[in-house]
């Protein structure tokens, strides 16, 4: 008996054997200042230059603490839904950090919506 397998069936059952990397950005958010590391946790899976994650805060937030780190990621804080009104504050998501990010002190301003981007 002859076994006929072509070069196309050996690549094809070799990525599927390749493992995928997901990756992951987590962060807590809250309106409160004090509650740093404590609120609402948000997990975007897989976000990217072409294809982040972006959302709307309700209520508003003040404090935004990174949980789970992704190399190349940052997340940018806006003023309004949708990602409008410019970028108030980048957070860099690709590396530990055991600070909480908040709007500047003097202001009355809060983060309204979110974008996580990767290279």
């Amino acid at each position: 008996m002859k076994l006929s397998i072509s070069f196309h069936t050996i690549v094809a059952s070799m990525l599927c054997a390749i493992p995928m990397v997901v990756a992951t950005v987590t962060f807590n958010v809250s309106p409160d200042r004090a509650n740093c590391g404590r609120g609402t946790t948000i997990t975007c899976t897989n976000p990217s230059s072409s294809a982040p994650c972006k959302g709307n805060f309700n209520p508003k937030q003040n404090v935004i603490h990174v949980t789970g780190f992704q190399s190349g990621c940052h997340i940018s804080l806006y003023p309004a839904n949708n990602q409008a009104g410019g970028v108030m504050q980048r957070v860099d998501a690709g590396t530990p950090a055991s600070v909480c990010a908040t709007p500047a002190p003097t202001t009355t301003a809060a983060f309204q919506s979110y974008g996580v981007y990767c290279s």
